[in-house]
């Protein structure tokens, strides 16, 4: 009887721990542009973050870290979510950046049991001349954006593969943030997966605590042969390094939108 007492009290002791949590670093969107095919239009480009609590307990994510400037406000820090529920963080959190930069990250806690997605959401914000008025829905879609475990070593040279759109004319968005306490140089340099030759290189520079994110990268055509190279044409790679540590991320992005227009893979 007294070995069942005694177990039941390791049972409740373990119960009433709290769950372990993780950091995570979550990169953020908020942006206007405008697309001119036919017809000037306004796209606008929001964030949206989705939670969903896979235990039976309520769970809260804690914000820890805003990059680009800190927080434009004090923010509601943390989020609740009920168990076996998902909640999106539109009209619930403001973890937006004081600079209104229009990509920044988030650096935040996160319970086991908890699955995250941060995703971009692209709307009309009306047509310059008539037409259309403005939606407050994702007409254009909506894309996925990077979530990062841990940060990369300075110096630490980042291989991203997949930076084209298959044959289709296409450009790269290199997004970097600098998690170091002092201005950070990012290397860059574009290859064709054919034969690994180098297509073109660049150097940007990121404020501390920053995230910026430089567009048109890989424009330079590839030379290997086509039709018929065994390592597919149209392939190409990024290399980057940044001398702070931090984390980078490409999203490619369609030269030619059709009209009307469609989701063009960038935020930028």
């Amino acid at each position: 009887m007294r070995a069942a007492r005694l177990l039941f009290g390791v049972i409740a002791i373990g119960a009433s721990l709290p769950a372990a949590s993780s950091e995570l670093y979550v990169v953020r969107v908020g942006a206007a542009s405008a697309l001119n095919s036919g017809e000037c239009v306004d796209v606008s480009w929001r964030d949206n973050v989705v939670l969903y609590n896979s235990t039976a307990d309520p769970l809260t994510v804690r914000l820890l870290e805003v990059s680009n400037g800190g927080l434009r406000r004090p923010p509601a820090i943390e989020l609740q979510v009920p168990p076996g529920k998902s909640v999106n963080s539109a009209g619930r959190i403001n973890w937006n950046p004081a600079s209104g930069d229009p990509v920044w990250v988030n650096k935040i806690d996160v319970p086991q049991g908890i699955v995250l997605r941060s995703r971009v959401e692209a709307a009309f914000g009306g047509f310059c001349v008539g037409g259309r008025p403005p939606s407050g829905n994702p007409d254009f879609g909506s894309f996925s954006l990077p979530t990062f475990e841990r940060l990369v070593p300075a110096g630490t040279t980042q291989v991203l593969l997949g930076a084209d759109l298959g044959a289709q004319p296409s450009s790269v968005n290199v997004g970097v943030y600098n998690d170091g306490e002092s201005a950070a140089t990012a290397s860059v340099e574009v290859y064709q997966v054919c034969d690994d030759a180098l297509l073109e290189s660049l150097n940007f520079s990121i404020p501390a605590k920053a995230l910026r994110q430089v567009g048109g990268v890989g424009m330079t055509e590839t030379s290997c042969p086509f039709p018929g190279s065994e390592q597919n044409a149209w392939m190409r790679y990024v290399k980057i390094t940044v001398d702070q540590p931090g984390f980078s991320y490409i999203v490619n992005r369609s030269k030619a939108i059709p009209y009307p227009p469609v989701i063009p893979y960038s935020c930028r």
